[in-house]
């Protein structure tokens, strides 16, 4: 017979493991808003009608700042209820999770200011990060070699791809903190070297991972696949050609992208990343934690100039890289109507067993 603490734990475990799905809803319409409100209509006021400036726009800008500071706190809920999750699977990975948050809160109370918070937090992100990408590698090895390797291209480049866009999405963020980490350092009188240079290489490898997603999430084309994703580049596309000047300006504001390359590399990007994300919704599970992991990677962007960024990129890497252990502890579906359910419902995914290839 079970203890009374042992009971009391599974007890603990099972709430927490019911609340995560709720507090990463929260979370991700939160930020969201913050993002739109903030990080794209606040910084483009000069293009703005005369009607949205004034008191409506410090409307927006309230709103805004209640959307972040509500992502920020469900954000801490959602890792302590990670960490209640893990704990007794992967201790090691909940006393890491729990440890991050002193330093969170830490910094987000002395502010950007001190020197050694900003360098500890930096590290301790750059550290969770890493490891986290190091158990998801670990657990698509795994499962690559548990189904066998496929003699099929499409379904060997599916297995292999999700290892690699983990890789790139490593390289695009530690190559972030060089920059930010090593600026703070300069401060200090021992900044590390070619900081602009390194941060502006590593877009490529934020690209990159754009540009694999469809294949980790791959589903063959199907008109209601292509519609979004189409309409998503027209946009961008036309927000290019009319204001070529502004672009580049909220881009670096809002997601860190410089746009340094080629734009229909970027085009073609962001036309990936809504392919990738639509084929996740016509999975059953409307693509479990991996929704709320690519949206929170776009969402923190590559800049990391912020904790509060930097834990919305900490928990992208969290649903990217434990998705099949939180899909057994933690299952999660989008609430979606039926009448929009069925335009995202695909019947011709890709592999034996109906469903596409995830990363662990």
């Amino acid at each position: 017979m079970r203890s009374k603490d042992s009971r009391d734990a599974v007890s603990v475990r099972t709430w927490l493991a019911e609340l995560l799905p709720v507090v990463v809803l929260v979370l991700i319409l939160s930020a969201l808003v913050e993002f739109f409100l903030l990080r794209i209509l606040n910084r483009m006021g000069n293009m703005l009608p005369a009607w949205m400036t004034g008191d409506v726009m410090a409307g927006l800008v309230f709103i805004g700042n209640i959307g972040g500071n509500v992502a920020l706190l469900t954000g801490v809920l959602a890792i302590i209820a990670l960490a209640g999750v893990f704990w007794g699977k992967k201790m090691f990975l909940s006393i890491v999770m729990i440890l991050w948050i002193p330093i969170l809160v830490g910094v987000q109370i002395v502010g950007s200011g001190v020197s050694a918070a900003v360098i500890l937090g930096g590290f301790m992100a750059a550290f969770m990060m890493g490891a986290l990408i190091g158990i998801g590698i670990i657990a698509q090895i795994r499962r690559v070699r548990v189904v066998g390797s496929s003699p099929d291209l499409m379904h060997r480049l599916v297995q292999v791809s999700p290892i690699v866009l983990l890789i790139f999405v490593l390289f695009t963020y530690l190559g972030a903190f060089y920059l930010h980490i090593g600026d703070t350092l300069a401060n200090l009188g021992w900044g590390p070297p070619n900081r602009a240079d390194v941060y502006g290489a590593v877009e490529w490898f934020a690209v990159g991972a754009a540009f694999l997603a469809p294949v980790a999430f791959w589903r063959r084309f199907e008109a209601k696949n292509l519609i979004l994703p189409t309409v998503g580049a027209m946009i961008i596309t036309a927000f290019a050609l009319a204001r070529p000047d502004i672009l580049p300006l909220a881009s670096i504001w809002s997601i860190g992208f410089r746009l340094n390359l080629p734009l229909p590399l970027y085009i073609g990007a962001l036309w990936c990343f809504l392919y990738s994300l639509v084929n996740l919704f016509a999975e059953e599970d409307r693509g479990g934690y991996l929704v709320p992991g690519l949206l929170l990677l776009f969402l923190s962007g590559r800049m990391l100039n912020d904790f509060y960024v930097i834990h919305l990129a900490v928990l992208s890497i969290v649903f990217l890289s434990l998705t099949d252990e939180l899909k057994r502890s933690a299952p999660m579906s989008w609430p979606m109507p039926s009448a929009i359910r069925s335009l995202f419902s695909s019947r011709n995914p890709v592999g034996t067993e109906g469903k596409s290839t995830k990363p662990s």
